[in-house]
C-alpha cells in the first residue's frame, strides 16, 4: 500500500496492509494505541542496527517507537539473517520484541548488555561464560524454524543453459563498461557489473547515478540513451 490507500488504512477502513518499511515508517506517528492487531514484519533483520552504532537508522527508530506506544497488540518478526555482522545484531531485535511486549530487556541497558556479554569492543564475540545465559533467553523470543523441520515439499529445480547471442545494443554497452571501469573503485566497479546482468537500462541507470556526482560521465549517458533510443525506435517500443 502507498499514499492515499495506506492514508485509508491508517483511519482504519482497510482490515489488512501489505507495504514496506519505507512507505509506512513516516506515518507511524500518526497510529494510535491498537490501531491494528498485528504486526508481521518478513526481514526483520531491517530493524538490527538500532544498537551497537553511533546513529540507528530512522526507519528502525521509528519502528521501535510505534512498538513501544503498543500501536499492535501482537508482532511476529522474520527472517533468515537474524544477525549478519555484530551480535549488537540479535539485541537490537529483542530489544524490539521487548518493547512491543511491554516488558525490560532480559539483556538489559545497552551499557549492561555490552559490559556484561560481550567480550571484544567489536562487538561480534560474547563472554564464553555467558553464551548459556544467552541461549537461554534468546529461546524466550526466538524460535529456529529450519526448512526441513517445516516439511515443505519443494519441486525439484531444473536448470537449462541457453546460448543467446549478444546484439549490437549489447556489445556497446560491454565496451563503454570496459573503457572506464578499471579506474573506478570497487564498489562502483560491483553495481555496473551488477547493472550489466541486470539490463542497459539498469546500466544507463548508474552512469546517470555517476554522472550526478562528477559531469564526466555524461557523455557516456548521452551515447547510451541514444542507443535506447535506436533501439526502441527500431521495435516501436516504449
Amino acid at each position: 500500500a502507498r499514499g492515499s490507500s495506506l492514508d485509508t488504512a491508517i483511519r482504519g477502513n482497510i482490515p489488512v496492509v501489505v507495504t514496506t518499511y519505507n512507505s509506512i515508517s513516516n506515518r507511524l506517528g500518526k497510529l494510535p494505541p491498537n490501531a491494528f492487531d498485528m504486526l508481521i514484519l518478513d526481514e526483520a533483520h531491517k530493524l538490527r542496527n538500532l544498537h551497537g552504532n553511533k546513529k540507528p537508522p530512522l526507519v528502525a527508530t521509528r519502528f521501535k517507537t510505534a512498538m513501544s506506544n503498543r500501536v499492535f497488540k501482537y508482532m511476529l518478526m522474520l527472517t533468515a539473517t537474524p544477525i549478519q555482522n555484530k551480535i549488537w545484531d540479535i539485541y537490537s531485535l529483542i530489544d524490539c520484541l521487548t518493547a512491543a511486549k511491554g516488558h525490560v530487556n532480559p539483556l538489559g541497558e545497552p551499557k549492561e548488555f555490552q559490559v556484561n556479554y560481550l567480550r571484544s569492543s567489536n562487538g561480534r564475540e560474547l563472554q564464553p561464560e555467558k553464551k548459556e545465559q544467552f541461549r537461554n533467553i534468546m529461546s524466550q523470543y526466538m524460535r529456529r524454524t529450519r526448512r526441513a523441520d517445516a516439511k515443505l515439499l519443494f519441486p525439484t529445480r531444473s536448470v537449462e543453459l541457453f546460448r543467446v547471442a549478444p546484439t549490437r545494443l549489447d556489445r556497446r554497452i560491454q565496451e563503454l563498461v570496459a573503457e572506464h571501469i578499471s579506474g573506478l573503485n570497487g564498489l562502483i566497479q560491483s553495481s555496473l557489473g551488477v547493472a550489466m546482468m541486470s539490463s542497459p537500462a539498469a546500466v544507463l541507470k548508474q552512469f546517470r547515478n555517476m554522472s550526478e556526482k562528477d559531469g564526466q560521465w555524461l557523455q557516456v549517458v548521452t551515447e547510451i540513451e541514444s542507443l535506447l533510443g535506436s533501439v526502441r525506435e527500431l521495435t516501436g517500443k516504449q
